[in-house]
Parts: structure tokens; C-alpha cells; sequence
């Protein structure tokens, strides 16, 4: 049975995604927001450890065991993305006239969109290596090992292979998949062990050591304590880094997962409900915010009013679509499922 903390989880991101978005087109110095910067240090990494965890439950669910369709993750992720892209960059080609952004778009994924071609991509990748061998493990290995490789040489291929995104990505979306596989959120679970008051204390505990580390991570370079153990003790930047965003992601999973066991309620299905709406609210939030960035200027403004509204537009969509078929098959191209199916497979 799928466990309701994912489809929380994503319903609790995919509004700081709003919310990241909301801060970044309404302040010049976005960066040194410490909101903006705790938000990005880890919303778009747990999303891919997201992804791994509901692919668990695809496998799971298929006797014969791992099968991975690069058509149907076509249609579930790359046809929106090449969709929803085209509809945001063709106002650039119009005032540029310039056909090269379009290819630019197919080559490096540089749209708002390309959480959706990164997680496409690595499908493929993840196909090529369970092709290649049998079992999970050896087939992490070998494609680990080939995108190690060729991560070396990135630069005679530019972004077509999107090998730095998926060097970087897969390790979450690999670590989300064993997190379903072998219960590893259960094993970190301290919450249902604690009672009464003692839970209230654990989540404030909880989110205060997530603010901390979070403010420490820089949205464009290292924290302080980074930056002494590469100039001190001569650990590699890169590796540092990331093993500290690594921790952040763990420490945010963590707290949203306990989150999701505290909230009681219409808050909570709510938020569940918001999270089997993740696409679409990805996709088409960024339209609304475009057309009333203009007019609103404030950012917690923006969010509710782009976050509520998107929210309301999906629900109307999915109302008009499930009345006609053939709205419905043009539902089902540009949100990659068909209505009715209150679930991304991905």
C-alpha cells in the first residue's frame, strides 16, 4: 500500500517550489534571502529522492519485477516538459527570433521545467544499466561507474548527455528507492516512539536543526565550515558539499516525514490532495506567476494568491477534462496522465 507521507511530502514541496519562485521573481538579492536559501537547499534533491520512492512503489506493485518504460516515461515526463517548455520560451523566440533557443531547449535542459527532463534522463540511464546486468545493485554500479566516466569528459558534449545533473541527481533518486525498498524511513522514524508533548518538541527540535544547517548552505558557494575543511584539512570541495547537502535533504526528509504523522485533519488530506497534483501545479503555476508578477510586488503576497489560485485552475481542469473524452486525452498529453488517476507514476 503507498504510504500517505509520500504524496504529503510532495504536496508540502511542491508549495515551497511556489514559494522559491515567488521570492525570486520579486526580490533583486533573492540569494541572501535566508527563506529562499533554506528552501533551495534541499526542495529540488528530495523531489528526486521522492521520485525514487514512488518508483519502489511501481516495482513493487509488478511481479515480474523491475521494468522500466522509457516510452511510457516519455509520455508520463518528457512530452510535458518539451509541452510546457515551448509554451514558456516562445515568447523569447518571438522577441529574439532566434529558432537556436529552441534546440538549446532539447540540448541543455535550461527551462523552469527540467526537473522533468533530468528524472526522464535518468530512466534512461537506469534502463541502460538494468539492461546491461541483472539486479539492482550490480546495475547501480555499472551505471554509476559509466557516468563517473564519462562525467570526465562532459565538455566535449556540452549538456547533451546531461551528465552533471545526473551525477548529481541519481544519488537521491537511488537513496529514495532503497528508502521504500528497505523501509529505511520506518528505521529513522524516532517520532512514534515519543508521546504527548515530547512529539511537539521533537518537530520544533526537528525544524530549528534544519534552519541551522540549511542557513548554512550558500545558494552560490560553500558554508563557512565547508570552506575551513577544504582550505584546513584539504577535503575535496565538491565531495564536501554535497555530503553536506546530502545531510540537509536527509535532516528535511526527516522532519516533513514526522510533519506528515503530526498533522491531523483537513490540513492534512489537503495537503496529500495538493500532492497528487504535483505536475500540474508545477507546470502552470509558472504561467500565472509570469502574468501577475507585474502587478503584485510583494512575495508571501504572490505565493498565496499564485499558490491557492494554480491549485483552483487544476481542480477546474480535472472537472471539465473528466466531462468529455477528448478533453481528457489532451489532459492526459500535457499533465503525462490520464484524469482520474490521482497519481504521477514516476
Amino acid at each position: 500500500m503507498r504510504d500517505s507521507t509520500l504524496d504529503f511530502s510532495k504536496g508540502v514541496l511542491i508549495l515551497l517550489v511556489v514559494l522559491g519562485h515567488a521570492l525570486q521573481v520579486t526580490q533583486e538579492d533573492f540569494t541572501s534571502n535566508a527563506v529562499f536559501t533554506g528552501i533551495y537547499s534541499f526542495h529540488m534533491p528530495l523531489f528526486f529522492v521522492l521520485a525514487g520512492w514512488s518508483q519502489w512503489y511501481s516495482v513493487s506493485r509488478r511481479a515480474a519485477g523491475i521494468k522500466i518504460s522509457v516510452l511510457g516515461k516519455f509520455k508520463v515526463l518528457y512530452l510535458p516538459y518539451l509541452i510546457w517548455s515551448i509554451v514558456v520560451i516562445l515568447p523569447l523566440w518571438f522577441d529574439s527570433g532566434d529558432w537556436g533557443v529552441l534546440a538549446r531547449m532539447l540540448l541543455n535542459p535550461f527551462s523552469s521545467y527540467w526537473f522533468l527532463d533530468i528524472l526522464f534522463f535518468i530512466f534512461v540511464y537506469a534502463k541502460l544499466g538494468l539492461d546491461l546486468v541483472r539486479g539492482v545493485w550490480s546495475s547501480i554500479v555499472i551505471v554509476v561507474i559509466v557516468l563517473s566516466v564519462d562525467y570526465s569528459i562532459q565538455h566535449w558534449f556540452g549538456g547533451v548527455l546531461r551528465l552533471y545533473y545526473i551525477v548529481y541527481y541519481l544519488p537521491y533518486f537511488v537513496f529514495g528507492y532503497l528508502v521504500g525498498r528497505y523501509a529505511i524511513l520506518e528505521r529513522l522514524d524516532l517520532y512514534s516512539s515519543l508521546s504527548g508533548v515530547a512529539k511537539g518538541l521533537y518537530i520544533i527540535a526537528l525544524f530549528l536543526m534544519l534552519a541551522i544547517i540549511a542557513n548554512g548552505w550558500g545558494y552560490e558557494g560553500a558554508p563557512s565550515i565547508i570552506d575551513r575543511l577544504i582550505r584546513d584539512v584539504g577535503v575535496i570541495a565538491e565531495v564536501s558539499q554535497y555530503c553536506f547537502r546530502f545531510g540537509i535533504v536527509l535532516m528535511a526528509f526527516i522532519f516533513i516525514s514526522s510533519l506528515s504523522l503530526l498533522m491531523r485533519g483537513w490540513v492534512k488530506s489537503g495537503l496529500i490532495g495538493v500532492g497528487g497534483m504535483t505536475l500540474e501545479i508545477y507546470v502552470l503555476h509558472i504561467l500565472l506567476m509570469n502574468s501577475l508578477v507585474g502587478y503584485i510586488q510583494d512575495s508571501y503576497l504572490l505565493f498565496v494568491i499564485v499558490g491557492a489560485g494554480t491549485v483552483f485552475i487544476v481542480y477546474l481542469l480535472r472537472r471539465l477534462c473528466s466531462k468529455a473524452s477528448v478533453f481528457g486525452l489532451g489532459y492526459q498529453v500535457l499533465f503525462g496522465r490520464a484524469i482520474g488517476n490521482n497519481r504521477i507514476r514516476v
